[in-house]
Parts: C-alpha cells; sequence; structure tokens
C-alpha cells in the first residue's frame, strides 16, 4: 500500500467519532454536525449545529430541559477541560418546553461571534457542551459532532479606535467631560465624537441615527470637555468616540475613508449619561409657624410631586431671601424628597426676625438656589426667644422743660443701642406716627431729656443689638404699654405765680356740657351713661361720636381688663372715630377737657352670633362704682316698669274671675 494514502486512511480514521452513541438512544444529548464559517469582510464567525434528531419522548423532554454552552480555542478541546477560560456564550436553550418533539428533534442553532482583533492566519477550535437538567456536563466534544474539525481560521484587524472611552456629567459646572486611551495607528486621522439615543453595536451602527457633537478634538488629547452652560438641556445620551482615517490612494488604488466601529475597543457608552441643566424650582405652599413656649418655629408645605427631585433644602436669613448667594443665608437642613415638615429648634436666647424658603435638589444633582416662588418662601417671621429686654421705663417730671426717664435691661442683652422714640398719639405701636428721638447706651439705665415744652406724648424705649452668646445683631422692635412704652399725662399748672391753693372756680374755662353724640345710632350719652352697639362682623367694629367740647381728648380701655390699657380716638373733621377688635365686650371712653376735669361713659359691643357682652347678673367692680358716683339716680327701665305693671293686672284679673266661682259653688251645696 502506498505510504501517502495509508496516512490519508489513518487521518480519516482518527477523525471518526469514536465512543459516540446513537443519536436515537444518546442519553448525553451532545450536539451533533457544528461547522464553523469566517466571513473576513464582517470579521464575523458563523457557528451552527443541531440537536439530536430522536424520536425517544423521554430524551425529547429531557433536551427540553437542556441548555448549550459555547467555547473558543487556539488549541483542540480534551474531554473535561476547563469551561470557565473558554466560554463564549451559554445558557442557549436546547429547545422550548411549548416546541413540539417534531421541531425539537434535530433543530438547527446559530451563533454569531465577532473573534478578538489584531489575529492574522489564527487556527481556532469551537465546542458545544451539554447542560442536562440535572446538572450533568456532556463535555465529550467529539470532532465533527460537538466540535469543530481542524482547519477554521480568523484574520481580524488591530483596533484603530479610543479605548477606556467613559463621559461623566458635572451637574455644578454643567460640563460634559470625556476621557480616553489613546490608541489610534499613525497620525493621519481626526476624532469624530458622536452622540445618539441608543446604544452602538457592529451591527447597528451603519443604519443608527447620530450626530457628529464635534470633530475638531486635538489628535493628540485624552480629555475633552462640552459646556452647557450657555444652553438649557435635560437628557439621557450616549456617545461614540471614533478615529476617522480620510480616503486616500496607493499608485492607482483609492480607498475610501474609514473608522473602527467594530467597538472593541469600548470607545462607546454601554449606559447612557443624564445631562440635565434645569434646576428645579419648588411650587408649593409654605407655611411658618412660631412657638416661644416649646422653643421652636414649625415649618410645613407641600408635598413635593416631581419624581425627578432628590431631596429638599431648608434656607434661613434674617433678610428677605432673593438668592442663597446672599448673606445670612444658611442651609438648616436637606431633608427627603416626600417630607412635609421641619422643627427648626431655637436656643433659649434667640432673638431673630426669620425669613425661610424651601429649594429642590433632582437626582441630577442641579439645586435650586434662586428664582423662589413667592409661596416658597415665608417670612418675616417674629421669633423673640427673650422677653422685652427694656423693662420699668418710666418718665418723670423734672421742671417745665425736662424729663427723667428711666429703665432696666435684661441681663441676657450684650451689647448694642437703645433707642428713644416718641408719639403725640394714644396708639402704642411702632408706626410711622412714631419719631425716633435719640440713640442712648441702654446700660445708663437713666436719661435726662429736654423738651421746649410738656406735652401729653408717648415715649418708648427698643434695642438693636445682641443677646446671649449670638453674634448676629437683632432689633426688637417691639413696644408694650407699661413695659418699654410709658405716656406722659403732666398735670398742667397756671403760668403766673399765683397759688394752686389760690385757684378759684372762676379761673376755670367755661365749658358746654359733657355729652357724645354717636353718629349711628343718633344717640346722645352724659357722664355716666350706658349704651349698648351691635357689632356686625366678628373682627372690628368702628364707631364715631361728636362732642361739643371742642378742646376736650378722648381714650378707651378695656373696662373688663384688671390692668387696663388705654387706646387713643382719632379725630378728624369734627369727629372721633373708635375701633374696637373681638372679643373686647365692654370699653370705658374717658373725656379730659380743658380743665382736666374727666367724664366717662361705658359702651357694650354685640359682636355678630356671639352671646350680648352686656352683663345680667354680675357686673364689673368698675361699672359697680362707676354707678355709684354717677350724677343721675338709678331708674327702672319703662319696658321693665311696663312688664311689672302688666304682670300686677295680670294677677287682679285672675282674682276678680275667682270669686263668682267660689260663690256658685257653695249655691250648689
Amino acid at each position: 500500500m502506498n505510504l501517502k494514502i495509508w496516512y490519508v486512511s489513518f487521518l480519516l480514521v482518527v477523525m471518526l467519532p469514536v465512543g459516540t452513541a446513537s443519536e436515537e438512544t444518546d442519553s448525553t444529548l451532545e450536539a451533533r454536525n457544528i461547522e464553523a464559517q469566517f466571513l473576513p469582510d464582517l470579521e464575523t464567525s458563523y457557528l451552527t449545529w443541531r440537536n439530536i434528531d430522536s424520536t425517544d419522548g423521554q430524551l425529547l423532554d429531557d433536551l427540553k430541559m437542556a441548555t448549550y454552552e459555547v467555547h473558543r480555542s487556539s488549541s483542540p478541546f480534551q474531554p473535561g477541560f476547563q469551561r470557565e477560560l473558554t466560554m463564549i456564550a451559554s445558557d442557549i436553550p436546547a429547545c422550548y418546553s411549548t416546541e413540539s418533539n417534531e421541531e425539537c428533534a434535530g433543530k438547527l442553532h446559530v451563533l454569531q461571534y465577532d473573534p478578538p482583533p489584531g489575529r492574522t492566519g489564527q487556527q481556532v477550535y469551537y465546542a458545544v457542551v451539554t447542560v442536562l437538567r440535572d446538572g450533568t456536563i456532556t463535555d465529550s466534544v467529539n470532532m465533527g459532532l460537538s466540535q469543530t474539525l481542524p482547519g477554521h481560521r480568523e484574520d481580524t484587524a488591530p483596533i484603530q479606535a479610543p479605548q477606556e472611552f467613559t463621559a461623566e456629567y458635572d451637574a455644578s459646572n454643567q460640563t460634559t467631560h470625556f476621557s480616553w486611551r489613546p490608541n489610534c495607528a499613525d497620525s493621519n486621522y481626526n476624532y469624530v465624537l458622536y452622540e445618539h439615543n441608543q446604544p452602538a453595536t457592529k451591527s447597528t451602527w451603519d443604519d443608527m441615527e447620530k450626530t457628529i457633537t464635534t470633530d475638531s478634538i486635538p489628535r493628540n488629547a485624552s480629555d475633552y470637555e462640552l459646556e452647557w452652560t450657555n444652553d438649557s438641556i435635560e437628557r439621557s445620551v450616549y456617545y461614540t468616540l471614533t478615529c476617522l482615517y480620510p480616503p486616500y490612494c496607493v499608485d492607482e488604488a483609492c480607498y475610501p475613508a474609514s473608522e473602527d466601529t467594530r467597538f472593541h475597543g469600548d470607545n462607546t457608552l454601554l449606559s447612557p449619561i443624564v445631562e440635565d441643566n434645569q434646576v428645579p424650582v419648588y411650587s408649593g405652599t409654605l407655611l411658618a409657624e412660631h412657638d416661644s413656649s416649646d422653643s421652636n418655629t414649625v415649618l410645613r408645605w407641600t408635598k413635593v410631586t416631581d419624581k425627578d427631585v432628590s431631596s429638599i433644602r431648608i434656607y434661613h436669613s434674617t433678610d428677605s431671601i432673593l438668592s442663597v448667594m446672599q448673606q445670612n443665608v444658611t442651609i438648616l437642613a436637606e431633608l427627603p424628597a416626600d417630607s412635609i415638615e421641619f422643627v427648626h429648634q431655637l436656643p433659649s436666647d434667640w432673638m431673630a426676625t426669620s425669613y425661610y424658603a424651601i429649594g429642590l435638589i433632582d437626582s441630577s444633582g442641579n439645586v435650586q438656589t434662586d428664582n423662589f416662588e413667592v409661596l416658597g418662601k415665608v417670612g418675616p417671621i417674629l421669633e423673640r426667644m427673650l422677653p422685652i429686654s427694656i423693662t420699668s421705663l418710666d418718665v418723670e417730671v423734672e421742671n417745665a422743660t425736662s424729663l427723667r426717664l428711666s429703665w432696666d435691661v435684661h441681663p441676657l442683652f450684650t451689647s448694642g443701642d437703645a433707642i428713644l422714640w416718641k408719639s403725640s398719639l394714644t396708639t402704642p405701636d411702632l408706626s410711622v406716627e412714631w419719631t425716633e428721638v435719640t440713640r442712648l447706651n441702654p446700660s445708663d439705665g437713666e436719661l435726662h431729656y429736654s423738651v421746649d415744652e410738656l406735652e401729653r406724648s408717648w415715649y418708648a424705649l427698643t434695642l438693636e443689638g445682641t443677646w446671649g452668646d449670638s453674634s448676629s445683631t437683632h432689633i426688637d422692635d417691639r413696644i408694650e404699654a407699661n413695659t418699654n412704652a410709658f405716656y406722659l399725662l403732666p398735670q398742667f399748672e397756671a403760668t403766673d405765680e399765683t397759688s394752686h391753693e389760690g385757684t378759684t372756680e372762676e379761673e376755670k374755662i367755661e365749658l358746654p356740657l359733657f355729652e357724645i353724640v354717636l353718629i349711628e345710632p343718633d344717640q346722645a350719652i352724659k357722664n355716666g351713661d350706658w349704651v349698648t352697639l351691635s357689632s356686625q362682623t366678628n373682627s372690628t367694629h368702628e364707631f364715631s361720636f361728636t362732642s361739643a367740647q371742642n378742646d376736650s381728648t378722648f381714650r378707651w380701655t378695656n373696662a373688663l381688663n384688671d390692668d387696663p390699657f388705654w387706646y387713643g380716638a382719632t379725630f378728624s373733621d369734627g369727629v372721633w372715630s373708635i375701633d374696637v377688635e373681638s372679643p373686647v365686650k365692654l370699653i370705658h371712653i374717658e373725656s379730659t377737657n380743658a380743665n382736666g376735669e374727666i367724664d366717662i361713659v361705658r359702651v357694650g359691643i354685640d359682636w355678630n352670633n356671639v352671646e350680648s357682652t352686656q352683663p345680667d347678673d354680675v357686673e364689673d367692680q368698675n361699672t359697680i362704682d362707676d354707678k355709684k358716683s354717677s350724677s343721675e339716680e338709678q331708674a327702672v327701665s319703662p319696658l321693665l316698669l311696663g312688664a311689672i305693671l302688666l304682670m300686677a293686672a295680670y294677677i287682679i284679673f285672675l282674682q276678680v274671675q275667682r270669686k263668682p266661682e267660689k260663690q256658685f259653688s257653695q249655691e250648689e251645696e
């Protein structure tokens, strides 16, 4: 026998499957007829194989529960090889449970695989391993059955694309930063940065929509940055970076432009990045409630519904908040997006006028720092944990042109100024009617103040400075009568040298009889009189009156207050007006005429839908005293007198009717 013929025959014998079972009864379910084909233009290998072709129902049921693994190696596979080193695909179902036995038996499988780049003329082997339902591995890998025959070669070009390409968006700087490792040969190329809305693959690249972001990146660069400060963006996007080689000619052969889009070098993003410079804006409502007894201010707001919001920031300032970049704005807290309440605990010496605002942070890191909507902020909130720090203010008349003011200061007031205010009106609040007189050192405790002439006036003392351990300056502009406000009502004396004892009745000014006339209702009341008015609201009742004593002054007070405070009446065009706020039910109106004589009338207020304010059984002690001192005798009301007379007449009538009945009864007996 010829030696060559013997050798070929030997190889054929060696390559024949050895020890393989018949397909009809092969319980190992080994794959059959594996083949590999390499396409050079695409640099892709196509693998095909099939299931065993059997009519055995049990084997086909097992096949429907089995899976395949595909392995690749530069050397032939041997039974029991290390599968984890060569696996390129796994969990490939041999059949689906929905397929019939006829569809499952001999079913064909196809796998596309892109070999690694930079391999020239390399001979490779592919093998299919069967994994049975119980985990048993069929790795006999017989050539021609589950392993490809020798001779399969794959040629792939080296990578001509950037590697380790990454992209990251920075919300604080509103930039997208790219980095990569250069890997393109020669220098005759330029970088091209693409953006697209879907991931890029070798098979989809040519047909997918994409946009060139830039093609002007320097060849020696390894990073690049896109700036979005002048653009408004909010998107998810993929990026790809390539090396574009221009067309060229060699001798008479010309070649088109080319770029490596096989994506072996990680030059495309597998996951999108989020670019978002749209700052979220809180559009709900923020409310604040200060509670000095609990030493806190409770903030409540409408729940945020925007799913892109990741957290909420609470801002605080002693000035109205326009931007968090302004001075004195601090972050009190950063809370979860579903929060609806925050309690601002205040130190015991806290003295501040506070402003609050809500800002949002989205999932991209955008922070609301301005553009706060009106309802998204609140203030001023008067947060004063200490009482009014000026106490026991007293004003004494030293002489016709000099006053002595004295006071005490709360020990927690550390430094600052005291401001002296003066008002000719009798309304003790810090309004435009108050005039700043001077600033002084509150620790002095007293002030000798010169005036042009003595007059009825309010004097008040407020503080501006620091309290306790706080270093921030605060203005405490609270004014309370009998605390840091004093109403000076000087006793006027004759301007000549006549002694007080020598003053006679004839020296007094002749004045009309005291009387005030209520405009609505049209009713006149005199000293000691009582009248009840009806209010149409539950908030404020205003009534007006006139008086013939043009030189008199009027003031009023809550008659049911043990420590009454007197309020002034407003005078305009000959008419006096008084505003009474609910729930004051009884007031005294005091008139002081040019002779210093005082007259008092009483007015009750019946508030709308509120029980009448006029007392029935229990009278205010002051009212009783006033009644005793009244110049008029108490008389029975005409209505009451009429009721009594009517009842008396009814009793007499009953007596008259009863007597004939008694007589008639006696006659019958």
